[in-house]
């Protein structure tokens, strides 16, 4: 039986078949990587950065972290955890250089550095790399502070390096600033009768951060989340400040039940570590439930894993 495909006119060889080196796949298809070049993967690529941080309160270090929003789409997040290492890696580059310009790069393999982390595929901060046009790294460790500029999608021009030392010679954390690449957050804009009217550029939303911020500062019990807003102004020309930080998991239940009517219970709340098998490698895991009963129909579940959305 013939094919009845419509056959290419091109011919298939090894010139066919393309290899993109470094970060250069994430730049062709970055919706293989973030799901989408919307406004949707514009506020995946702060998540990704947010989370590391977050995994780093997990693993014990900074109780802190810090956004702040700039004008033209550029943002930055600050943490206090240990800091990106950097020593040399056996590849001739720092850890941190490494980490920020490799796929499948990171501390996350393992099961010693990080117990709990919202992210195992190493990806996250060199992908964000890959899609911006300016990308500034800078790590307080060890007493000194490192600073490394990426531009057009993670090129650099000069190695991490330290440029000053730190009067608080305990002081340790990483920053993160970014401005992405407008184009590749774009798309078509169509009219009604579907002509082409030019581009839509996609953009930080503050609301969806806030939301996003809040959420983490009741799923990480004492971890402060704090949102400086650059683009918005209070009145004495001052950007505006948001502060999140919850005690315990249960605080969440009195979002999530301002609609929900009467209430049938109080709160409850209970947290459980559950230890693996003896003789499995496999580490303790820890459970935190919170719930509140009502009268009527309606329910609201959420559940997360790692701070990762369970739908």
């Amino acid at each position: 039986m013939e094919n009845n495909v419509s056959k290419s006119k091109s011919n298939y060889g090894a010139k066919s078949i393309k290899l993109l080196k470094g970060l250069e796949a994430v730049r062709k298809r970055p919706g293989m990587y973030i799901g989408s070049t919307d406004e949707k993967g514009v506020h995946h690529c702060l998540w990704e950065i947010i989370d590391n941080s977050v995994d780093e309160y997990n693993a014990g270090y900074g109780n802190e972290i810090i956004v702040s929003l700039y004008p033209n789409n550029t943002i930055q997040v600050q943490d206090f955890g240990r800091g990106v290492p950097v020593d040399m890696h056996e590849e001739g580059l720092s850890a941190a250089t490494i980490a920020m310009t490799e796929l499948h790069a990171g501390g996350k393999f393992d099961s010693e550095t990080y117990h709990r982390s919202g992210g195992l595929h190493g990806v996250g901060a060199s992908v964000v790399n890959a899609l911006s046009d300016k990308f500034e790294l800078t790590i307080n460790r060890d007493g000194q502070t490192y600073y490394q500029l990426f531009h057009d999608g993670g090129k650099f021009d000069n190695e991490l390096m330290p440029i000053s030392e730190l009067k608080d010679s305990d002081k340790t954390g990483t920053t993160i600033k970014f401005t992405l690449n407008k184009e590749v957050f774009s798309d078509e804009k169509m009219d009604e009768e579907e002509n082409y009217v030019g581009r839509e550029y996609f953009s930080f939303k503050p609301e969806t951060i806030e939301k996003r911020m809040e959420l983490l500062s009741y799923l990480n019990s004492n971890l402060k989340m704090t949102f400086i807003n650059y683009e918005q102004l209070d009145e004495s020309g001052n950007p505006t400040v948001k502060t999140w930080e919850s005690e315990k998991l249960s605080d969440y239940i009195s979002v999530l039940n301002k609609d929900m009517g009467d209430e049938n219970t109080e709160i409850y709340s209970f947290q459980k570590e559950v230890l693996p098998k003896s003789g499995s490698k496999k580490q303790s895991v820890n459970v935190n439930i919170a719930f509140q009963s009502f009268f009527g129909e309606q329910d609201k579940i959420a559940g997360f894993v790692n701070n990762i959305s369970t739908p």
